[in-house]
């Protein structure tokens, strides 16, 4: 009985990680991305524009921005 009752506390008051939402996930990107080398940021680079959902993703980077790779994307404007 004792575990019965653990487990439902346990399922009916978790809380949600929020470490790995949209913001928490791109935030800990953007970090990563500052502290890659020219080298291997190239190379991811080149490897996020083959991803289809990349001209979805651009649309959602503010205007500004200058450290995503945008500048080879057709229809970007290079911003």
């Amino acid at each position: 009985m004792h575990r019965y009752l653990i487990t439902l506390t346990i399922v009916l008051f978790q809380t949600p990680v929020l470490a790995w939402n949209n913001y928490g996930h791109m935030s800990v990107a953007y970090i990563a991305y500052q502290k890659l080398t020219p080298q291997v940021r190239d190379k991811a680079n080149a490897l996020l524009t083959k991803n289809p959902d990349f001209q979805n993703w651009v649309a959602m980077v503010p205007p500004g921005h200058t450290t995503v790779p945008v500048t080879s994307c057709p229809g970007t404007n290079g911003y």
